[in-house]
C-alpha cells in the first residue's frame, strides 16, 4: 500500500484552488505532483537507507508521472552518483539544473560526478557555479 494522503492537506489545497479561481490545468498539475510524491517519498527513504536501485526505480516512476519534478531528477541523480554511474548522474543533475538553475547543490553534486569521471575542468566549473549561487 502506498503512503496514505493527509485528507486535511487535500482539503486545504482544494479550498485554495476554489478561492483563488485557479484554472483546471493548475489543479491537474497539483494532482500530478501529489501522485508523483507517492513514489518520490519512498524513493527518498530508500536513498537514505543506501538502497539506490529501489530509490532510482521510485524516482523514475515519479518522473514518469510528473516530468517537471526537478527534485526527482536531482535525487535520482544523487542515487546514480552513489552507485558510481556518473554519466546517468550528470544527465539527471543537468536536467534538474535546467529546471532550477539556482540550485547550488545540483551544480556541486554534478561537479562531484564529473570529478568521479576525472573530468576536472567540468567539475571545477560546476563547483565555481555553486559558489557563485551560494557563497556560504
Amino acid at each position: 500500500m502506498r503512503k496514505i494522503v493527509n485528507i486535511s492537506g487535500l482539503l486545504f489545497i482544494a479550498a485554495c484552488l476554489l478561492l483563488s479561481g485557479c484554472q483546471p490545468r493548475t489543479g491537474k498539475v497539483i494532482r500530478k505532483r501529489l501522485e508523483a510524491k507517492t513514489f518520490y517519498d519512498p524513493g527518498t527513504a530508500y536513498a537514505l537507507q543506501g538502497r539506490y536501485d529501489q530509490a532510482i526505480s521510485e524516482f523514475t516512476k515519479a518522473i514518469e508521472i510528473d516530468p517537471s519534478y526537478a527534485g526527482a531528477y536531482y535525487n535520482r541523480g544523487l542515487a546514480y552518483y552513489h552507485k558510481g554511474q556518473y554519466d546517468q548522474a550528470i544527465s539527471d543533475l543537468t536536467k534538474a539544473i535546467e529546471m532550477n538553475p539556482e540550485c547550488a547543490e545540483a551544480y556541486h553534486n554534478r561537479g562531484n560526478a564529473y570529478a568521479g569521471k576525472r573530468q576536472y575542468d567540468q567539475a571545477i566549473s560546476d563547483y565555481s557555479e555553486a559558489v557563485q549561487i551560494n557563497p556560504e
